[in-house]
C-alpha cells in the first residue's frame, strides 16, 4: 500500500484504507506499532489531497513510533502534534504520551533515556502551560529535576507552593531542587516544612528527617546531625518508615563519631 501513490478519489480511498489498517493495528491486543508506522510512514506526503485523515494519521504515528522507542524520529511528530489546537482529545493523548516517555526517561534503555527525558519535558511544558494543573506543573518540574535543571525545578515547585503552601510533594521537590543547586539552608528550611506538614513515624516523616540529617552532615554540622538522628529513632510507624530508619540509624557510626 506505501507504494501506491493515486491522485483524485482513488487517493482519498487508498488513504482511508491506509488509516483504517492503522487504526486496527493500533487497537489490537497487544498493539502492532510496527505495523502502524509502516502504514503511516509519509502519509501526509503520499496522500497530500487527504487533508482531512492527516491529523489522525499523524497521532496515531506518533503514538506508535514513542511505543516502539523511536524516539529521534517522533521529535518531528511530536511538534506538528503539539502545533495543533489545543483541544480535549489532544491534551488526553499528550497526558498519555507524557507518562510513556517519563516511564523510558526513568527506565528505558540506557542510550534512549536523555531523548525520552528531553521528549517528555516538552510534552509536560504544554501541557503545563495549557492546563495549568497541578499534576502536571508537578510532573514537569520533577522532569526539570531530573534533566540537572534545578533551579527551574525549584521554580516550577514553588510556583505550586504559591497557589498550594500545603503541598507535601511540593514542598519535597523543592528541597530536593534547592539541594542540588547548593543551597542546603533552603532545602533544610523545606524539609522542616514536610516534617510539620507529615505525621511523626510516617514515611513522609522518616524522608524528611533521613534528608536533613544528610544535609547537616555534608554541611560539617555533625552535632546538630547527630543530635536529630538520636530523636528519631523508634519512632516508625509503618513498613516504609521503619525501612528509613534502618537507614537513619546505619549512619550514627559516621554522623556521631
Amino acid at each position: 500500500m506505501r507504494e501506491t501513490a493515486p491522485r483524485g478519489g482513488d487517493q482519498a480511498l487508498v488513504a482511508r484504507a491506509a488509516l483504517l489498517g492503522a487504526a486496527v493495528a493500533a487497537g489490537a491486543t497487544p498493539p502492532d506499532h510496527a505495523a502502524v508506522v509502516e502504514l503511516l510512514e509519509g502519509f501526509e506526503t503520499r496522500y497530500p489531497e487527504a487533508k482531512e485523515l492527516h491529523p489522525r494519521a499523524l497521532e496515531l504515528r506518533l503514538v506508535a513510533r514513542i511505543a516502539r522507542g523511536e524516539l529521534d524520529r517522533a521529535g518531528s511528530d511530536l511538534d506538528a502534534f503539539m502545533g495543533r489546537g489545543g483541544d480535549g482529545e489532544r491534551r488526553r493523548t499528550l497526558a498519555r504520551l507524557g507518562r510513556e516517555l517519563a516511564t523510558q526517561a526513568e527506565a528505558g534503555p540506557p542510550e534512549r533515556r536523555g531523548l525520552a527525558l528531553g521528549l517528555a519535558r516538552r510534552v509536560y511544558t504544554a501541557l503545563a502551560e495549557e492546563t495549568g494543573d497541578r499534576s502536571d506543573r508537578l510532573m514537569l518540574a520533577d522532569l526539570d529535576l531530573r534533566a540537572g535543571d534545578a533551579d527551574a525545578a525549584r521554580r516550577r515547585y514553588e510556583e505550586v507552593l504559591a497557589r498550594d503552601g500545603g503541598s507535601t510533594e511540593a514542598l519535597r521537590g523543592a528541597a530536593r531542587a534547592a539541594a542540588a543547586a547548593g543551597d542546603r539552608a533552603g532545602a533544610l528550611a523545606y524539609w522542616r516544612k514536610v516534617l510539620e506538614a507529615s505525621t511523626e513515624g510516617g514515611t513522609a516523616w522518616y524522608e524528611a528527617r533521613l534528608a536533613q540529617v544528610t544535609l547537616l552532615r555534608d554541611d560539617g554540622r555533625r552535632a546538630e546531625a547527630c543530635q536529630l538522628l538520636h530523636g528519631s529513632r523508634g519512632r516508625a510507624t509503618s513498613t516504609g518508615a521503619d525501612q528509613l530508619n534502618s537507614r537513619l540509624s546505619g549512619m550514627e557510626s559516621e554522623v556521631c563519631r
